[in-house]
């Protein structure tokens, strides 16, 4: 001790420079072990010799809900999405019905009055109960599942349409009748039978369209009545 005092060096002088930054390199390890603990969060040390999971998820985006195995499932449609649908689907169909409702109008009143194209108005009476045919099957496979009273409202569409085609084809035969011998106003068995069809179309036209109304209101949609279909 008193040689180092008199030459003014510390015990380690006297090692090799190695070994020097050796000893002090093993002296900050405690140090920068109590740093690390001191950063790492609670509960996130880990454990000595392994390193620390780290959790990697992938995601997938789809339109419906995805389960652990991956397999997807397709959302339901939303009940207000259904309403809108429905309406949507019935509001086209209800401007198809109006547009055929104005050919026969024309076609019967031009027949009534003995026209010059009487064939021609037959012709367009058949292709307007054809159309409404067409129509009663497009409104049977609207989905009215997810709206109140949907069903009914459905079922009263499809009855007028499948009335008022009978009613045409009637309408269609009384025309040819005259087509032999016309006069103004004359009545035979079909146009009885298109008579008494018209009405009991015009029933359910006024149960649908008190129905329908209040929806496309709401909705800004075309209102109707019952002479419209």
């Amino acid at each position: 001790m008193r040689e180092w005092a008199v030459l003014g060096r510390s015990p380690d002088a006297r090692l090799p420079t190695s070994a020097r930054v050796t000893v002090a390199v093993l002296g900050l390890v405690p140090l920068l072990g109590l740093g690390l603990w001191a950063v790492l969060p609670l509960g996130s040390a880990p454990s000595a010799g392994r390193p620390v999971p780290v959790e990697v998820t992938s995601t997938t985006e789809t339109t419906g809900s995805t389960d652990t195995a991956g397999s997807t499932e397709t959302t339901a449609p939303s009940s207000t999405e259904s309403q809108a649908d429905f309406v949507t689907e019935l509001d086209s169909l209800l401007h198809r019905t109006h547009d055929a409702r104005d050919q026969v109008k024309a076609a019967v009143q031009d027949a009534a009055a003995c026209g010059s194209d009487l064939g021609g108005d037959a012709d367009r009476v058949r292709a307007a109960a054809a159309e409404r045919d067409r129509l009663a099957d497009a409104a049977s496979t609207v989905d009215a599942n997810q709206v109140t009273g949907g069903d009914e409202m459905r079922g009263n569409l499809v009855s007028l349409l499948r009335t008022s085609a009978n009613a045409d084809r009637e309408y269609a035969a009384w025309i040819d009748d005259l087509r032999v011998q016309c006069t103004q106003l004359a009545t035979n068995q079909h146009l009885s039978a298109a008579t008494q069809l018209s009405a009991s179309a015009t029933k359910a036209k006024q149960v649908f369209v008190a129905d329908w109304n209040g929806i496309a209101a709401a909705r800004g949609l075309t209102t109707w009545q019952e002479g419209d279909l």
